[in-house]
């Protein structure tokens, strides 16, 4: 199992964030924002889409870039 950890900050506050795959599943990522679950991401026809566990604060900017994240963590070396 892959696993990326970083802390981001914005402003003032600071967050830790982990995008971490689900063991045995292929296509499958799970967000966690200070060590809570904030959802999924998946593999759907070849494109990575976000699937939150609710409404949240992440910008469409924020999941591409956490997108790009998992597709470095995907790919070997």
């Amino acid at each position: 199992m892959k696993k990326v950890c970083f802390d981001a900050v914005v402003g003032d506050r600071r967050f830790e964030v982990e995008l971490s795959e689900v063991s045995g599943s292929v296509g499958i990522v799970h967000l966690y924002i200070n060590r809570f679950w904030f959802g999924q991401f998946g593999k759907r026809a070849g494109e990575w889409v976000y699937l939150p566990q609710r409404p949240n604060e992440l910008t469409i900017d924020d999941i591409q870039i956490l997108i790009r994240m998992i597709e470095k963590m995907a790919t070997p070396g």
